[in-house]
């Protein structure tokens, strides 16, 4: 898409951030979770603000971001740190984050992510594997929260490194790398079968394979990045 092309390529993204294009994809990653510039899109826990460099203006004019950030009051000092510094990003350039609104993500099941029902995407980038570490059902919490925040319809799209079948619980919380099983294994996350998409430099992509439908969500296609990434999209049913 023209659009999602142009926000990848805008003159305020920061040089660092613009050198991993090759690796995270973002014009391919926003186009196949068919991100639009009408939409309203949840981004999780933005962190320094990677992918809001890229949604805050493809979505300004005609969308709305909410960038579900870490609690300020947070008892972690990285979570407050981060969240201070991402505050202070918005700040510094109102002529590109003006219209982000910003709101707190924290495991507390009954404080809202945004309006429910009011979202067309949810979108998580690298994330699930912090929610393992954090034990005690709190991925649970997280991807209620995300059901919630979404409109009949409505997208959650998953991004996260990809370990090998079979990987402990243990292992994937050490190295940040998560099974696809244990990524389908959430109730409002259907199991699902799996596609493959073609290296980054190609745009082809292999036909396919229906997922089995389950639960509250139904799936698109689940599709594996050829680097290592698992990238699912998830159709909030209509009915």
């Amino acid at each position: 898409m023209a659009a999602i092309r142009a926000a990848v390529g805008n003159s305020g993204r920061t040089i660092t951030n613009v050198t991993r294009d090759a690796y995270r994809n973002p014009e391919q990653t926003l186009t196949f979770f068919g991100v639009t510039p009408e939409q309203t899109v949840v981004e999780v826990w933005p962190g320094g603000g990677w992918y809001t460099e890229v949604l805050a203006p493809l979505l300004r004019d005609k969308g709305t971001l909410v960038a579900a950030h870490f609690d300020p009051e947070s008892d972690v000092g990285f979570f407050k740190r981060s969240r201070a510094q991402f505050e202070e990003k918005l700040a510094e350039h109102p002529e590109r984050y003006d219209q982000v609104q910003l709101t707190t993500l924290n495991y507390d099941a009954d404080t809202p992510i945004t309006e429910p029902g009011s979202a067309d995407r949810v979108l998580t980038f690298r994330n699930v594997h912090n929610w393992l570490a954090a034990g005690d059902g709190k991925a649970e919490v997280m991807f209620d929260k995300f059901y919630a925040a979404l409109k009949p319809g409505g997208m959650l799209g998953v991004v996260e490194h990809r370990a090998k079948a079979g990987t402990s619980l243990e292992q994937m919380i050490e190295s940040g790398y998560v099974t696809e099983r244990k990524c389908a294994s959430w109730p409002a996350t259907p199991v699902l079968n799996c596609c493959r998409l073609a290296p980054p430099t190609k745009t082809r992509a292999t036909p396919p394979i229906t997922p089995r439908v389950s639960g509250r969500c139904r799936p698109r296609c689940a599709w594996v990045m050829s680097n290592a990434r698992i990238i699912w999209p998830l159709v909030k049913a209509t009915a």
